[in-house]
C-alpha cells in the first residue's frame, strides 16, 4: 500500500502509481481465485445452445463480409488530376458496382473535377478482381470540357481494403485517354458493399 500513500501525498510518478495499481489488481485477482466461491456459469444461455451458435455466426458474418457474385457497391471517390500540360484539379465522384461472377462485374461512374482540369466525366466499365483484391479497370465514356464533348476510354487500378460490415477504401488510379486531351486521376474511394 505504499503507492497509495505515495499517490495521496503527491510523491510519486505516473509510472509508479500504474505499476502499484496493476500490481493491486493482480494480488486482488489471486485473493479472490483462493477465496471460495460457488459454482456459478460465467454466461447464462437464455436463448438455447442452438440459438446461441446462430446469434454467433450472423455476428461473425457481419464483419466477415466477402464480396462475390450478385453484390453490389457504391462509392465516392476524392482526389486529383493531372494532364500532360502541366495542369491539375480536384476531382469528386461517385460509382456503383455490380459482380456479375466473383471476379468479374460492371460499373457506372460520374465525376466532377475542378480547377485547371475542369470537367465532367461519366461512363460504363467493366473490371477483373484478382485474388489479392486488386482491380483491374477499363471503360468508355464521354467528357465534357470547355462545353465540348469528347469520347474517353479509361483504364484503371485500386486495391479494395475490406472492413466490417461491407465497407471498403479503394486508393485507386485511372488514365483517361480523349480525343483531345489525356487526364491521369489518383485519390480514394470510401465505399460499402451491399
Amino acid at each position: 500500500m505504499q503507492w497509495l500513500r505515495m499517490a495521496m501525498h503527491g510523491t510519486s510518478s505516473l509510472a509508479q502509481l500504474t505499476a502499484g495499481a496493476a500490481l493491486m489488481v493482480v494480488c486482488v485477482g489471486c485473493a479472490a481465485s483462493r477465496a471460495s466461491v460457488p459454482d456459478v456459469p460465467l454466461r447464462v444461455n437464455l436463448l438455447g445452445e442452438d440459438n446461441e451458435l446462430d446469434a454467433h455466426s450472423e455476428n461473425e458474418a457481419e464483419h466477415e463480409f466477402e464480396p462475390g457474385a450478385g453484390s453490389q457497391a457504391i462509392g465516392v471517390f476524392v482526389g486529383g488530376s493531372s494532364d500532360l500540360e502541366g495542369g491539375h484539379g480536384l476531382v469528386l465522384g461517385l460509382d456503383y458496382g455490380y459482380r456479375l461472377t466473383d471476379e468479374f462485374g460492371v460499373g457506372v461512374f460520374a465525376e466532377r473535377a475542378a480547377g485547371q482540369n475542369r470537367s465532367f466525366a461519366a461512363g460504363v466499365q467493366g473490371y477483373w478482381v484478382s485474388p489479392l483484391d486488386i482491380v483491374l479497370f477499363t471503360g468508355v465514356g464521354a467528357e465534357v470540357r470547355d462545353n465540348e464533348w469528347e469520347a474517353i476510354l479509361r483504364f484503371g487500378v485500386e486495391y479494395e481494403i475490406l472492413y466490417p460490415g461491407g465497407w471498403v477504401l479503394a486508393p485507386s488510379v485511372f488514365y483517361d485517354v480523349g480525343e483531345t486531351a489525356d487526364l491521369l486521376v489518383y485519390g480514394l474511394t470510401v465505399g460499402r458493399f451491399f
